[in-house]
């Protein structure tokens, strides 16, 4: 049986990476595109790294730092647009229709992103927190959100404090 509470050995912990490695892991993202995308479809434009111009880098830290934030239906759209720059990448595989689900519903994607990240901020079940931005099968409540980007959207909701 495993003891799944036993330290690990001092040989192996040493060699761990620690959290820097986690923090910096970043994702080359083209703001150009996403500043295209975001205007042709009147949604709030990107702000901080997303809001310049090229190419940049996205840090893990980077979207953390979003999460420790206050979650107003500004933030929360930042949220949204980093969570999915770092799990998209420069390809940005299907960016358009996932922005088109944004735009189609803007109001009411901007109350259930505050819920879920309220929801996590305060502790609640994990399952609640999901449930606000999914069906219980799997679907997206905010169209091409679907369960791979919620649960970014969730993980970088929890901030890094």
């Amino acid at each position: 049986m495993i003891n799944e509470d036993a330290p690990l050995p001092d040989d192996i912990f040493a060699k761990l990476p620690g959290s820097s490695a986690v923090l910096n892991h970043e994702v080359s993202v083209d703001i150009d595109r996403w500043k295209r995308e975001l205007t042709a479809r009147e949604l709030p434009p990107a702000q901080g790294k997303l809001a310049g111009a090229g190419r940049t880098s996205v840090t893990r830290k980077d979207v953390f730092d979003l999460g420790d934030q206050t979650p107003t239906v500004e933030n929360a759209f930042q949220l949204f647009y980093y969570s999915l720059a770092w799990g998209l990448g420069t390809r940005a595989p299907r960016l358009h229709q996932r922005l088109d689900g944004l735009a189609a519903h803007q109001k009411k994607a901007g109350q259930r992103l505050v819920t879920a990240w309220t929801l996590v901020q305060d502790g609640a079940p994990p399952r609640e927190a999901y449930r606000t931005l999914t069906t219980d099968k799997g679907a997206g409540r905010i169209p091409w959100f679907g369960p791979a980007f919620s649960t970014k959207f969730l993980y970088f909701a929890q901030g890094w404090l």
